[in-house]
């Protein structure tokens, strides 16, 4: 056996280090009981008792802080070379010791007798710091003990190995270690922080980090019939913003028509250029980007359904595709013919570089002005308070399309000149250019323009099937277009940061959100294209902010609950103004802020999504639990599983599982935490579903019941009941599934009985003439004499249950004229 570790946060990349390795042998020869421990009389005869005061506060001051429960030592004496100590459990704290071959806190405690080998005990930073390195004969006689009697005796050599042996309060043997080795230990390596991961900024702080598959994992086997490819390609000669625009509505084309084609196996694939950056590449196609954000939303709602890939020119790369997709990821990039796929891991100390040479601090502390679109809102008046009396930032413009008309613009500039800040608001479409250029240019010199923070957004939510190219346009102009003014309009000035919010939509969860996730992916691309360029750029897709701050205002209660499922909780003002400190002080391009919890990530209904699965491994094992989740997480089971649980039910009970399925996961995207609060009568519609809880359901019910739920199950069905009747039809046709239900009820029940036992009830003779076997001698060809095996129907029990069985169900079927074998 093997124990190894990595560092959390940096699970893709992280080194492993390799703690413990182990073997377990079988013992040699017949060792029968051990001999006597020599503890059978207590204390030990001859032995000088040591003193304890103050043992285990000593041991803290030199690295070793034990809890209460591990301070088992109660007595130690020594006589010549041998220590000798009494260990015992707490009365409180450590659980059952019986439930343990040796409780791990009565073992360590054991282990702490040898503190007093080299000194008297009282100073145990002489003695103790060292740790154990080399077990070798490790053998355990007895379970369970709650207290042990010890001795510990140095080996004659210069290795400073003892042996070890444990016995129980009355001397019987329990435990015997032929020699352990330790290691010393200086107090720094012991030492810890504030208990957070050292190498982690923040432990919400992530990115997204390209991994290469290893070799061989992209030769899986390719889908059945051709792959069907929508290549995106951008007119060069077209500005960014029509670009942008021309791609997204050609690849929503796409898309729409993909999922409306149900009865396609296969995904349709979506390839790009110089998309992403991965291996520190540039990205060189903008649009292209903005596309990524789009399918992301698109594969959220429609698991499985459509594959991203980003290639290089090499041709070894597109000779790779086929194979990469085959993998199941459902995001790529191939260069040269190596696939990489995307995690988000968190960021660690030491990564990027500070945006300014100002020690870190983007900020201008003198006259410089920083302009804030989206100024007069929820985030923007929040991060111009926070640069007001964090940094001292001293002269603002505040931009928004209604500038002092705005609710709350007023307060907002009042609460900031009485900071001691000099700030103007402006009325401005910051999607028009000219506009934009001309309230820049306005700006003047006194003051001049020394950074730009981009909040302005807006959002028109709808799932992929029922966006339109307006949609996508309005939610692009003030996001994208904006961002792509500020960056030409601004590229020739001196400025010390460049900070766009976007969105974690664009990166993992965001159904519903295909064009805003599109605007936002755009950013996180613009800022990875500027830094290559050398200029100062970042864009943070943050999580939900509370406090109706940022898009939270356009979003329900059952909306906030459905991202609490998924794993991601609000961040409150203070949490969002700390991480963007810390972003901005690593200078990393393109970042993720946001609050997740890998538990409830794990515990995800359909499973972990590809890019969340390096934040789920880096917490504790999933436990095991027998409460549903607060919010209605129904139990999984899978297509096959419910099928085959369906398979033995009466026709009643079929149709009450199904039902109580469909109302548990209907339960769950609502909000509700049992499924006894859905009416099965009642209209899906009238219960407050929308478009978007209508895919979160059909997800959920393909991943319960493995069938191919139409994205509009929903409004073709449109209580639950009448929902549940449409899939139990599909998982069990009524005209042959009651049969088959019959038929695989009678087999498993007598197939569970003994045939002696259906012998002598006489059901053995029913089943016998069923499968045509009146005089069983004759059925064998046997003529019935001394030689005939049926002679005696006790070696009846020779023959196959199922066979059996098989036969008398063929028979009746056959005497009846049914070939559907109804029995």
């Amino acid at each position: 056996m093997r124990v190894h570790s990595r560092v959390e946060g940096v699970a893709g990349e992280g080194e492993w280090t390799l703690h413990a390795e182990g073997l377990l042998a079988v013992e040699t020869g017949q060792p029968g009981q051990p001999g006597p421990t020599g503890m059978e009389v207590w204390p030990p005869e001859g032995a000088e008792a040591l003193p304890l005061d103050g043992f285990y506060e000593q041991l803290a001051e030199h690295g070793f802080a034990y809890g209460p429960v591990f301070q088992g030592v109660r007595k130690v004496w020594r006589r010549g070379d041998d220590l000798f100590g009494e260990v015992a459990l707490p009365e409180q704290g450590a659980g059952d010791a019986a439930a343990f071959g040796v409780h791990p806190a009565l073992l360590d405690a054991a282990l702490h007798t040898k503190f007093f080998l080299t000194g008297d005990g009282a100073d145990a930073g002489d003695v103790g710091a060292s740790i154990p390195f080399a077990w070798n004969g490790v053998r355990l006689h007895a379970a369970g003990a709650s207290l042990l009697r010890v001795k510990v005796t140095p080996e004659q050599s210069d290795s400073g190995a003892v042996r070890i042996v444990a016995a129980d309060g009355a001397g019987a043997p329990v435990l015997t270690v032929d020699s352990l080795v330790t290691r010393t230990v200086t107090p720094d390596k012991l030492s810890t922080a504030d208990g957070r991961t050292p190498a982690a900024v923040h432990p919400s702080l992530f990115r997204v980090a390209w991994t290469s598959l290893p070799d061989g994992a992209a030769g899986g086997v390719p889908a059945a019939g051709p792959m069907e490819i929508h290549e995106v390609v951008t007119d060069v000669t077209a500005s960014v913003p029509d670009r942008v625009r021309s791609a997204t509505h050609a690849v929503l084309t796409a898309l729409q028509a993909r999922a409306e084609n149900e009865e396609e196996p296969n995904p349709l694939v979506v390839t790009t250029t110089g998309a992403v950056s991965v291996d520190d590449d540039p990205v060189t196609d903008l649009a292209g980007a903005a596309v990524w954000g789009m399918v992301r939303s698109a594969q959220a709602e429609n698991p499985g359904r459509f594959v991203l890939a980003d290639l290089d020119d090499d041709p070894a790369s597109r000779a790779a595709l086929a194979g990469a997709v085959a993998t199941g990821e459902p995001q790529l990039a191939i260069r040269a013919g190596r696939v990489s796929v995307p995690r988000l891991v968190r960021v660690t100390a030491g990564e990027g570089e500070p945006q300014s040479s100002h020690a870190g601090e983007p900020w201008p502390v003198g006259s410089g002005t920083v302009l804030v679109t989206g100024g007069t809102g929820g985030l923007g008046s929040l991060v111009a308070r926070h640069l007001v009396a964090e940094h001292g930032v001293r002269h603002l413009l505040l931009v928004s399309r209604s500038g002092m008309a705005a609710e709350g613009a007023a307060e907002v500039v009042a609460q900031l000149s009485e900071a001691g800040a000099e700030v103007r608001v402006e009325a401005c479409d910051v999607g028009d250019r000219d506009a934009l250029a001309e309230l820049i240019a306005g700006i003047g010199t006194d003051h001049p323009l020394t950074a730009v923070v981009h909040t302005a957004g807006v959002a028109a939510n709808g799932v992929i099937g029922a966006l339109t190219p307006e949609q996508v346009d309005y939610v692009l102009g003030p996001k994208a277009d904006a961002a792509w003014h500020l960056h030409e309009l601004t590229r020739d000035l001196s400025l010390t940061a460049f900070v766009l919010y976007s969105s974690s939509s664009s990166v993992v969860d965001g159904p519903g959100q295909g064009n805003y996730a599109a605007a936002n992916q755009f950013l996180s691309a613009l800022a990875e294209h500027r830094a290559a360029a050398g200029l100062p750029a970042q864009a943070l897709a943050w999580g939900l902010w509370d406090e109706q701050r940022g898009m939270i205002q356009g979003l329900t209660t059952t909306d906030v609950e459905r991202t609490r499922r998924w794993g991601m909780s609000e961040l409150s003002p203070a949490d969002g103004l700390e991480l963007l400190d810390l972003a901005t002080g690593t200078g990393l391009p393109a970042l993720v802020p946001v609050h997740l919890d890998p538990g409830v990530i794990r515990d995800r209904v359909g499973g972990v999504p590809h890019m969340l699965r390096e934040v789920a491994a880096t917490a504790p094992g999933r436990r095991a639990t027998s409460r549903t989740r607060a919010g209605g997480t129904a139990p999984r089971a899978t297509g096959p599983d419910l099928a085959e649980r369906l398979a033995g039910l009466t026709d009643a009970e079929r149709t009450r599982t199904v039902l109580d399925l469909v109302r548990t996961h209907t339960a769950a995207v609502l909000g509700h935490s049992s499924a006894d609060a859905v009416d099965p009568d009642r209209a899906f519609q009238e219960m407050g579903f929308d478009s978007l809880g209508a895919v979160e359901l059909r997800n959920r019910l393909m991943d319960a019941t493995g069938l191919q739920v139409r994205a509009t199950a929903v409004f073709d069905h449109p209580t639950s009941r009448a929902l549940a009747d449409a899939l139990l039809a599909e998982i069990a046709p009524a005209d042959d599934g009651a049969d088959t239900a019959t038929e695989e009820h009678v087999r498993r029940a007598l197939g569970s009985i003994p045939l002696k036992r259906l012998r002598d009830t006489g059901v053995l003779d029913t089943l016998l003439e069923l499968a045509g076997i009146g005089d069983p001698g004759a059925a064998a060809g046997l003529d019935g004499g001394e030689d005939d095996p049926f002679d005696d129907l006790d070696d009846i029990d020779a023959l196959d249950t199922e066979s059996l069985i098989s036969m008398a169900l063929d028979g009746s079927a056959a005497d009846s004229g049914d070939d559907s074998q109804e029995a």
